[in-house]
C-alpha cells in the first residue's frame, strides 16, 4: 500500500509564514534531516523532529513557553536550545538557523553542538550514580565547579 501523505517540505526554500498558526508547527525537511518548524508569536524555531528519548514525533507534541513537548513520554526540549529540559529525554534536539524574509520563513544551516570543555571538571551529587551509570547522565541536584590548575 502506498504512502499518501505528501512529502515534507524543504524549509530552505521557504515557507509562508502564516502557514503556522502561533503556537503550533509544521514537520519539513532540511536535506536529509526531518525538522519541525514551530512558531510563538512573531518567533519561530527549527528543531530536530523527533524526541531523543522514545524518536516520539515532536510534530504531534505541544508547544509552550518556549519549549515543546514530546507527545509519547512528556520530554521537554527547549526551542532555543534544544536542551532536554525534563525527563524522560536526556540528549537535546538539533537547533537550525531561522531566518525571516518578509512573509516567508526559511531554515538554514544547523548549529554547531557545543563541545565539552575540559579546562574544568564537574562533580556530580547523585544518590543513584554508582549503582546505576545511566542515571549519571541526568541533571544534579547540586554540582561542584572544581577550576583546573
Amino acid at each position: 500500500m502506498a504512502d499518501s501523505a505528501a512529502p515534507a517540505p524543504d524549509l530552505t526554500v521557504g515557507v509562508a509564514a502564516s502557514a503556522i498558526r502561533n503556537g503550533s508547527s509544521l514537520l519539513g525537511r532540511v536535506g536529509d534531516d526531518e525538522v519541525l518548524l514551530a512558531r510563538e508569536g512573531d518567533r519561530f524555531f527549527a528543531v530536530g523532529a523527533h524526541c531523543t528519548h522514545y524518536h516520539g514525533a515532536l510534530a504531534d507534541g505541544l508547544i509552550v513557553d518556549g519549549t515543546v513537548r514530546c507527545p509519547l513520554h512528556h520530554a521537554c526540549f527547549s526551542l532555543t536550545t534544544g536542551e532536554a529540559l525534563r525527563a524522560p529525554a536526556l540528549d537535546p534536539i538539533a537547533c537550525w538557523k531561522v531566518e525571516r524574509r518578509g512573509d516567508t520563513v526559511f531554515v538554514r544551516e544547523k548549529h554547531t553542538e557545543s563541545k565539552p570543555s575540559f579546562s574544568a571538571f564537574w562533580i556530580s551529587a547523585m544518590g543513584m550514580s554508582s549503582a546505576a551509570p545511566e542515571y549519571s547522565r541526568l541533571k544534579p541536584s547540586f554540582t561542584f565547579r572544581i577550576p583546573a590548575t
